[in-house]
This record gives structure tokens, C-alpha cells and sequence, in this order.
């Protein structure tokens, strides 16, 4: 992010799936005035104590389905490796752009279900049974422009797929 976004300061955060908070650290440590950071997490116990009590972070708990968007419009939302977990992940996408302020920036890691077809043991043993969605870079492109944003940038490995994206036309 930082290197394709050159003076880079966002001041309201959404990380979608924040697990056990290594991004809402980070976030912290890099951008020590940042106005607030939503750590949206299924299972809030996973968050360690120095992010729930951190007064700049607001934690919730429960699935993104569920949640009857935020008041608010996020310059920096981060879906690293969550997308694949959602049972619609064009809707998820869709609700994720509105909550994105018009200069904002989307962030989104999945599995590449490209590069893994050859990892027979992951793909069967953890990849299939523990994900909704299963994409290629093409596929997720495409989805996000179908929720109306507009991928910047991207990085493909065997692994993972990260592209960089801000709104575009609906």
C-alpha cells in the first residue's frame, strides 16, 4: 500500500476479518494519528487486549452480513484473506463500497485458487472445506468492477492474490 500510495494518511479504518489484530497494530504503529480503526471480527476474543483497549479502536464482533453499515466513510477498508469466508462475497463487496469515501482505497488478499490446484493437500484438506468462495485474479477483478470498484494495482502468486482498488462506475 504504502509503496503505491505515496503520502498515504488515512484517518478512519476498517479491517474486515481482523483476526488476531496484526493489521490494527501495524495501523497503529504506522500511522500514530489516525482517527479511528474498526476491527471487524466474527470471533472478537481472537483480539488480543492492547487492541481492544486501545481507545482509537472500535471492535466488532459478528459476521459483515449481519452488520447494517457504518455511519461513517473509510479511507483505507483491508479484507485480507476474509472475502473467501462470505456466502456472497459481491454483496460484501458491494456494502464495502459504499462505506469507502470517495478518495478511498480497498484492500483484498484471497487464496489464488490458481496457484494452489497444484497443492493437492492444502486444496483438499484446508482450502475447499474452509472456503465459500474460491477465485482466480480474473474472477476477482471482475467482481470487484461489478461492485463498482475500479482495481489500481494487483500482485499474483502461487498463493495469494492482492489487489489494490478504489471506487469506480456502478
Amino acid at each position: 500500500l504504502r509503496r503505491n500510495v505515496s503520502g498515504f494518511q488515512p484517518q478512519r479504518v476498517l479491517d474486515v476479518g481482523a483476526s488476531r489484530g496484526a493489521l490494527v497494530k501495524l495501523f497503529l504503529d504506522t500511522w500514530p494519528d489516525i482517527e479511528g480503526i474498526i476491527a471487524l471480527e466474527p470471533y472478537p476474543e481472537l483480539l488480543p487486549d492492547e487492541v481492544t483497549r486501545n481507545y482509537k479502536v472500535e471492535v466488532i464482533g459478528g459476521p459483515i452480513e449481519e452488520i447494517h453499515y457504518f455511519n461513517v466513510s473509510l479511507d483505507l477498508i483491508t479484507c485480507i484473506h476474509s472475502l473467501e469466508h462470505f456466502d456472497t462475497p459481491l454483496d460484501t463487496l458491494k456494502k464495502l463500497r459504499e462505506a469507502l469515501a470517495p478518495d478511498g482505497w480497498l484492500l483484498v488478499e484471497v487464496p489464488n485458487i490458481r496457484g494452489l490446484l497444484g497443492i493437492l493437500d492444502i486444496v483438499e484438506e484446508v482450502f475447499l472445506d474452509k472456503h465459500n468462495a474460491h477465485l482466480s485474479l480474473n474472477t476477482l477483478r471482475k467482481l470487484l468492477m461489478v461492485a463498482g470498484l475500479r482495481p489500481f494495482y494487483y500482485l499474483a502468486d502461487q498463493e495469494n492474490l492482492t489487489i489494490l482498488a478504489k471506487q469506480g462506475p456502478m
